[in-house]
C-alpha cells in the first residue's frame, strides 16, 4: 500500500488537517485549493486503504468524501464529533453515550448550522435563509418551533442549556463544550451543565 505524499506546504503552525477521498485529481486539486484558503493542510486519498492509513496516522479534523466513490460506504460514514456528541449525517442520528436520537431533516440541518458556527450566535433570519432559503415567507415562530422540537429530542432545557442556548433578541448559539450529566437520568441531579 502506498502512502499518499503530503503535497501541501504548511503555512501556519495551527493549520487544521483535511482528508479528501476522491479518485479524480482535478477535483482533489480544486478542493485542496479551496481549503488552503482557510489554512487547511490537505492529504488526498484515491481509495479506502489510503484514506484509512491517513486517518490512523494523521488524524484529520475534516474529511471530504466523494459519496459516489466505490469505497465511500465502507467504514467511512460522515459524522461530526463535538465533545461527547456524534452527529451521523447519513442516518440522521445523534449519539451520546448509549443514547441514539433520530432527527428530522430540518432538525438535523438546524443542529449542523448551529454546531458549525463554533459557538457564535446565529440569528433567526440567518437560520431562515440557510435552511428555508431567502425566498421563503415564514410564519413568525417557525424557527422557534423547530428549535424547541430539537431541544426536546436532545433533552436540552432552555433554562439550563447543554447544547443550544438562546441569546435573547439575537438568536441561538451552540454550546461547544458540555457535560453529559443528566443525559437519560445519568449523573448527579445537582450537577450543573457547563455554559
Amino acid at each position: 500500500m502506498n502512502m499518499t505524499i503530503d503535497r501541501t506546504r504548511p503555512t501556519s503552525g495551527d493549520a487544521h488537517r483535511a482528508l479528501v477521498l476522491h479518485d479524480r485529481p482535478l477535483v482533489v486539486d480544486l478542493i485542496e485549493l479551496t481549503l488552503k484558503h482557510g489554512l487547511f493542510l490537505v492529504r488526498p486519498a484515491r481509495n479506502l486503504a489510503e484514506a484509512e492509513a491517513i486517518l490512523a496516522a494523521w488524524r484529520p479534523h475534516l474529511a471530504v468524501i466523494d459519496m459516489d466513490h466505490d469505497d465511500s460506504m465502507a467504514p467511512l460514514i460522515p459524522a461530526i464529533t463535538l465533545g461527547e456528541m456524534e452527529i451521523d449525517i447519513l442516518s440522521r442520528e445523534v449519539r451520546t453515550g448509549t443514547s441514539v436520537i433520530h432527527l428530522s431533516g430540518i432538525e438535523q440541518s438546524l443542529l449542523y448550522l448551529l454546531a458549525s458556527s463554533g459557538g457564535r450566535v446565529v440569528s433567526r433570519d440567518d437560520i431562515l435563509d440557510a435552511i428555508w432559503g431567502t425566498d421563503f415567507v415564514a410564519e413568525s415562530n417557525i424557527v422557534d418551533r423547530h428549535i424547541r422540537s430539537l431541544r426536546i429530542k436532545l433533552q436540552n432545557d432552555y433554562r439550563h442549556p447543554r447544547f443550544i442556548a438562546t441569546v435573547p433578541g439575537h438568536g441561538y448559539r451552540f454550546i461547544p463544550t458540555f457535560s453529559n450529566t443528566g443525559w437519560a437520568g445519568e449523573g448527579d441531579p445537582g450537577d450543573k451543565p457547563r455554559p
